[in-house]
């Protein structure tokens, strides 16, 4: 019997062997990945948009290992997808419940800017910058450096009291201010809504839309054919829409705006005039001694 038995190769049975060995121990890279991008968003937490990438590649590698070592047995890496996906899965989501936060960090940040930017005014001799100061600190209700522009402002503050109910929905003791700067440029408006910020995105842009729709109606008549034209508006801490727009040869209206930006360096040349008369308190003012 022992010589009808089958002769193993010695070669055959230790090869067999070492590949035994190797797929034993073969690891699995999707499983790797997902460990490194897992490891990688939790320092990225600080940065949370690019924490939610990271920790999404952690979950998509995380499952692609998982899949293939229940296919393949000999593939290894298990603890590593495992691993990956639970950072994933949590520095994902911690980066979504962190999203709302660098918008208030990004208030704040530009409120303190501001702060800053408002202690350095004096030095810094920016026309419209000693304007906005003058207008942000005062309780006026509206504001103009020549009798055109205070009359502009005086009715447009007015209006957007009156309609502010309306838009937002319900009554608030926050009353819009408006400032109105005229020269030979053409005319700037600029109106503080407090609260802007704080209601959707319809209700902002009804009250942009009327705010450009009646500021150009009250500058009808005021500008020349070719002058430039401005609407800004902000709340206290910043600014949220900056319009252009140009008077045209046609004399019964102002083009629609044309760019939309909110860099208030591009307001400065409103400001600068050695024509300008001193800003003088609006009727709203002089009603309310």
């Amino acid at each position: 019997m022992m010589a009808n038995a089958k002769r193993i190769d010695p070669r055959v049975a230790r090869q067999e062997a070492q590949t035994d060995l190797t797929t034993e121990t073969l690891p699995s890279i999707a499983g790797g990945i997902s460990w490194m991008f897992g490891l990688m968003s939790i320092p990225l937490l600080f940065v949370p948009p690019t924490a939610i990438i990271t920790g999404l590649l952690a979950i998509i590698f995380g499952h692609v290992a998982k899949f293939k070592i229940n296919r393949r047995l000999e593939l290894g890496g298990e603890g590593a997808a495992t691993g990956g996906l639970l950072m994933g899965y949590l520095c994902f989501f911690a980066a979504l419940a962190l999203l709302p936060s660098i918008r208030m960090q990004a208030t704040l940040t530009e409120g303190i800017a501001n702060s800053f930017r408002g202690v350095a005014v004096a030095a810094s001799g920016s026309t419209f910058e000693q304007a906005e100061r003058s207008f942000l600190d005062s309780s006026a209700a509206a504001t103009g450096n020549n009798k055109e522009s205070r009359e502009i402002a005086n009715e447009l503050a007015n209006l957007l009291n009156e309609k502010r109910n309306e838009i937002f929905g319900g009554p608030n003791g926050l009353k819009i201010q408006t400032l109105c700067q005229a020269n030979e440029k053409g005319i700037c408006v600029v109106a503080l809504v407090p609260d802007f910020a704080d209601f959707d995105e319809d209700a902002r842009n009804a009250m942009l839309n009327l705010i450009w729709k009646e500021s150009q109606r009250l500058a009808f008549g005021k500008l020349s054919p070719g002058n430039d034209f401005a609407v800004a508006v902000r709340d206290r801490v910043r600014y949220h829409s900056i319009e252009f727009g140009r008077a045209t040869l046609s004399p019964d209206r102002i083009a629609q705006p044309d760019s939309s930006f909110v860099d208030v360096t591009m307001l400065d040349s409103y400001f600068d005039s050695s024509e300008n008369e001193e800003p003088e308190k609006g009727e709203n003012d002089e009603e309310r001694e």
